[in-house]
């Protein structure tokens, strides 16, 4: 069975934005933590230190059903979108170092470069000044020419300007919005 289902698992019974490295490593493993009764979850020693697992959030976390998987990982397959767990290669390994990585992350668009390169994230007004958006376009250039890779939220302004820059050098750019991916967050930057 796919590992992602209980990666998604993690992300609903916890919630977005938790801090599930403790539990998961507590447990080797998403599967394993799924698998966990309430006296093991209970009894592991970082069970209470954070809201998102302690007692207050045991029933959504003893909620075992994995239907809820199907739908995601259909649509995501229909739409040409890989979904990243950290038991992937290609999830990015700077995020494990957070307490609060995401279970998931859906990508869409060529290979994983992010671990093989040094990236940056640029990110800034929205209207930014003349002298701001020439800035932004040279530094996106600049990075791609020394092969750094330019991330972003994907805004207008800034965001987009460095992508722009990094482009024209042929260089790789990533943008992490803050919607889920079949949104159409921005048509003017879709290409």
């Amino acid at each position: 069975m796919n590992n992602a289902i209980y990666w998604l698992w993690v992300q609903r019974a916890f919630g977005y934005g938790a801090a599930i490295a403790e539990p998961v490593r507590a447990f080797g493993g998403a599967k394993a933590l799924f698998e966990a009764n309430e006296d093991a979850l209970r009894d592991a020693a970082c069970f209470g230190k954070t809201r998102s697992f302690s007692p207050s959030a045991l029933p959504q976390i003893l909620n075992k059903d994995l239907d809820f998987t199907t739908p995601i990982l259909t649509r995501c397959a229909e739409n040409g979108i890989r979904v990243l767990t950290p038991d992937d290669p290609d999830y990015p390994r700077s995020l494990l170092a957070l307490h609060d990585y995401p279970a998931v992350l859906f990508v869409k668009g060529e290979g994983a470069f992010w671990n093989e390169m040094r990236c940056v994230a640029l990110i800034g007004s929205r209207e930014p000044v003349s002298f701001s958006q020439n800035a932004s376009k040279r530094i996106g250039a600049g990075l791609a020419k020394h092969g750094v890779a330019v991330i972003s939220g994907g805004a207008l302004g800034i965001d987009t300007l460095a992508h722009q820059g990094a482009l024209e050098q042929g260089g790789k750019t990533a943008l992490v919005p803050g919607c889920g991916l079949l949104c159409d967050y921005l048509p003017a930057n879709r290409a």
